[in-house]
């Protein structure tokens, strides 16, 4: 079973600069939200009502003189306003500085979070940056042991009070880094000029959002945007499951919803309540997605009746295999012009023998729990993820990369999420078979003892009872056994050992 972890608000990334509280105008918000009439009415009451908290609670009034919104919106589902603002200094906002109000449709206050700072102009150490935005990706690199040579180039040049600079680069996960110029409260109650980023390490385990000191290099703050759970090592006895057995039928989640456009629209998967093949059998499902979540269904993209892609693509996530680690571009399984999406699964073979059955589970899934989320309100506006927002707000372009069968971990699962408009990625990846020994080399002695291994894709399958002998190198050239042995009469009745090569 491989489990999704929950992701982090990405409210904040959003960002509408507006250059004082005390000056926020309904025009500024409308370029965000062009049909807003209850978004700006409710911050008639909102801007007044933060004023005079602040102020209770030991701000001063240079203290909240620039406070930028970087997200308001109007909850479709509550009717709820949502409004988030961050402190800032001379246009520069401080990291971790964050204030939110919520207002109810009869814009009486429900929550008001203030974490903004008092007395931030006698905190400021400096104002101007020594190291350049490339200078601080370098020390980002090296904190994390990265000494591979890369090149930066400047893909967007510096705009606004904060330098704004996107730089491409090579090697790391993410090809573009975002970096903006931010203060950052440190161990000393002082306030850093800070050159905010984030690097995704290239064998995708941490995905890091970073303040790198402006002046020295250092690290100032982190935090990974990558969650995992980690589970162990896997119990070999429950490694051979069957699909034979008398189970619970699934739950339908949406079953007022559902409508069949195409011939199938079809997916063999463990949908609910079966939580994993220990729980029960898979189940054909037909049209599964929720027209409200998914207007145009799963597998579309431009907003017009009639799937974009038969793979295991469309608005809300992109599956395929990553089985070589690198998070480039892997294989999705076809469901043909039908989106017929029924793929045999034999779950004592090799993982590989049922890469279409598992990668169908995997885009049904994070289909299935983004339609039931943005039932409760998670949405375009509250920064869910879609390729395209269909009209509805937020930012698009962000919809799930979701790797099954990766191959740059074990026993364990993640999932990243950086800000509104780009693409989280979550891994899936393969289970260790625990203390189960596949076949034991009598000899030679410097690499005897037991090994665990996986099956192939093709050929006979391997034997329950594990296989004891010698080991004998094939000759040929490369050890590649593409060619004639020279050793053939050595090999006869030996594990045989060859260079699976490229």
């Amino acid at each position: 079973m491989v489990h999704s972890c929950t992701r982090m608000p990405r409210f904040w990334a959003r960002t509408l600069l507006l250059s004082s509280i005390l000056g926020l105008c309904p025009a500024g918000i409308q370029a965000q939200n062009p049909a807003t009439p209850a978004l700006n009415h409710a911050l008639e009451f909102a801007i007044p009502y933060i004023q005079r908290q602040s102020l209770e609670q030991g701000l001063t009034a240079a203290d909240i003189q620039d406070l930028r919104v970087t997200d308001a919106y109007v909850s479709r589902l509550s009717g709820n306003t949502q409004l988030y603002l961050r402190q800032a200094h001379a246009g520069i906002g401080i990291y971790g500085a964050e204030l939110n109000i919520c207002l109810d449709k009869n814009n009486e206050v429900v929550v008001f979070n203030n974490g903004a700072f008092p007395g931030i102009a006698e905190k400021i150490t400096n104002t101007v940056p020594l190291l350049t935005p490339e200078d601080a990706i370098r020390a980002a690199a090296l904190h994390y042991g990265w000494t591979e040579p890369f090149e930066l180039l400047v893909e967007e040049a510096a705009t606004g009070s904060d330098q704004y600079t996107v730089i491409r680069t090579t090697n790391f996960s993410e090809p573009t880094i975002p970096v903006r110029l931010v203060y950052q409260m440190g161990a000393d109650d002082l306030l850093h000029l800070c050159w905010d980023l984030s690097l995704y390490l290239p064998d995708g385990s941490h995905w890091w959002s970073l303040r790198i000191d402006a002046r020295s290099g250092n690290v100032l703050d982190e935090n990974d945007w990558m969650l995992s759970c980690d589970f162990g090592p896997a119990d070999a006895t429950n490694a051979t499951l069957d699909e034979s057995s008398t189970r619970t039928a699934p739950v339908d989640l949406f079953p007022t919803s559902i409508v069949s456009t195409q011939a199938a629209n079809t997916y063999n998967v463990f949908d609910m309540p079966i939580e994993s093949p220990s729980h029960g059998a898979r189940s054909l499902v037909t049209s599964p997605w929720n027209l409200t979540a998914s207007p145009f269904g799963w597998h579309d993209t431009n907003g017009s009746a009639g799937a974009e892609f038969t793979i295991t693509r469309g608005n809300n996530v992109l599956t395929q295999d990553d089985i070589n680690g690198n998070d480039g571009t892997g294989y999705s399984p076809d469901g043909g012009p039908t989106l017929d999406f029924d793929f045999p699964l034999n779950l004592s073979q090799s993982p590989v023998n049922y890469l279409d059955a598992a990668l169908t589970n995997l885009f049904f899934w994070n289909n299935r729990i983004h339609d039931y989320t943005y039932l409760y309100g998670f949405d375009e506006v509250s920064g869910n993820f879609q390729q395209n927002n269909y009209g509805n707000g937020g930012t698009g372009g962000d919809y799930v990369l979701a790797d099954g069968q990766d191959g740059s971990g074990t026993n364990n699962a993640n999932f990243a999420t950086p800000a509104d408009g780009a693409n989280p990625r979550m891994q899936m990846f393969l289970w260790s078979v625990g203390t189960q020994v596949f076949f034991t080399v009598n000899s030679p002695s410097a690499v005897a003892g037991n090994y665990t291994a996986v099956e192939a894709s093709f050929g006979p399958g391997l034997s329950t009872t594990p296989l004891t002998q010698d080991l004998v190198l094939v000759d040929d050239p490369g050890n590649l056994a593409c060619a004639t042995f020279t050793n053939a009469a050595a090999l006869t009745g030996k594990i045989a050992l060859v260079n699976r090569g490229t």
